[in-house]
């Protein structure tokens, strides 16, 4: 007999079936990798079923588990489409609205500019997830989201809209010399123009420091660790760090949002005030 089954159980069976390895689910679920294994083998107690056939720390449906998750998602697609009607219900821009964006717009772009948007809309709340990776808008895992370069998987559950171009220059320390060797990205992040770029400066030599997190890159520059291609807009914030020469690449700012979204009070106002920050500064 299956014991009652919470919505918390299904979700965390779902995001078990994306992960495909402990360590990932883990991560996700800001836990460690053993509180996660014995909330699977709590859960497949629970519904007396094998879930997962683990290997190496991979997690691989099994035949039962792909019957139930189908039914999952029906739940989700449910639980999101009841929330987007009560988001529609709103005449007013009053709420929460959830904002998903790369460290360096969140940071020296929205941060600095909410004040604007909440004097302009004293009853609006934003939560602001800074994201290195792209969420999925089409999952409701955000309202709105800012990311760097065009959709590679477009559909028709997301709409996405160019609204600006974000500069990138070669930066070194103005208390140092400037140095030979380079700051990098993460060889993780070779699909990025400003990675690829870096790359072909390096021509095989070996960085001084490889980094995902643009304020740690500027730091080590400010140190005089190394040279580093980085967001010009980061030159006028970050002390210790010099722009060297002219703008040496774009990476395009779009917007993303689900369609049914778009007719909200909340949604429209804050999409209406990133536009204005687009326009202004990128």
């Amino acid at each position: 007999m299956v014991r009652r089954i919470e919505w918390d159980d299904l979700r965390f069976l779902l995001a078990a079936s994306r992960a495909r390895s402990i360590t990932q689910l883990a991560r996700e679920q800001m836990v460690d990798a053993t509180t996660v294994s014995r909330r699977l083998k709590s859960l497949e107690a629970a519904l007396n079923v094998s879930l997962f056939a683990r290997a190496r720390g991979r997690l691989e449906l099994t035949e039962q588990a792909r019957h139930l998750i189908a039914h999952a998602e029906r739940m989700e697609e449910a639980e999101l489409g009841f929330r987007m009607e009560a988001h529609k219900l709103q005449a007013t821009p009053e709420g929460t609205v959830r904002i998903s964006a790369p460290p360096t717009l969140a940071r020296y772009v929205l941060a600095p500019n909410l004040p604007r948007l909440v004097q302009r809309h004293p009853g609006l709340s934003i939560e602001l997830e800074i994201e290195t990776a792209n969420i999925r808008i089409e999952r409701w895992e955000a309202d709105i989201a800012l990311r760097l370069g065009p959709l590679s998987d477009a559909n028709d559950t997301v709409l996405a809209r160019k609204v600006g171009r974000l500069a990138y220059a070669i930066f070194g320390p103005t208390h140092h010399p400037m140095p030979e060797r380079w700051i990098a990205y993460p060889h993780r992040f070779s699909q990025a123009p400003e990675a690829q770029w870096v790359e072909r400066e390096l021509n095989g030599a070996t960085p001084s420091l490889r980094a995902n997190d643009p304020i740690a890159m500027a730091q080590a520059v400010a140190s005089g660790l190394g040279r580093a291609l980085l967001p010009e807009i980061m030159g006028a914030t970050i002390p210790k760090i010099a722009q060297h020469g002219p703008t040496v690449l774009h990476r395009e700012v779009w917007l993303l949002r689900h369609p049914e979204l778009g007719t909200t009070a909340l949604v429209k106002a804050v999409c209406g005030w990133l536009v204005e920050l687009a326009r202004e500064g990128l």
